[in-house]
């Protein structure tokens, strides 16, 4: 079944739009306010700095940490397969071990 889409309207830093999405649209209400508040925080730092280029920065800043998390995500993965396989090797040792003494 398909989702049907809906109009949401966010303000991000004061600037209105209207989105047609299926998402729910209190996260995307915390998603605006969280961008918005980064903007905020580039436009106290540099007030004189146009829009266009305060919303750029805002976006790599925002890819970055994006990036970031996904390597610290990859990073974690990887060490719960390395941790899960020394188990199972623990495991598959200790099983050998009973099997070898009943026998």
């Amino acid at each position: 079944m398909a989702s049907s889409k809906r109009s949401v309207n966010l303000n991000v830093a004061g600037y209105q739009l209207s989105l047609k999405t299926d998402r729910d649209e209190e996260t995307l209400m915390e998603l605006a306010e969280y961008v918005g508040s980064q903007v905020e925080a580039l436009r106290d730092a540099a007030p004189a700095a146009p829009m266009p280029k305060v919303c750029l920065l805002v976006a790599l800043k925002l890819a970055d940490e994006l990036f970031a998390e996904r390597e610290a995500n990859r990073t974690l993965a990887e060490e719960v397969q390395r941790r899960s396989q020394s188990l199972l090797d623990v495991l598959d040792d200790e099983i050998g071990d009973a099997g070898a003494s009943r026998g």
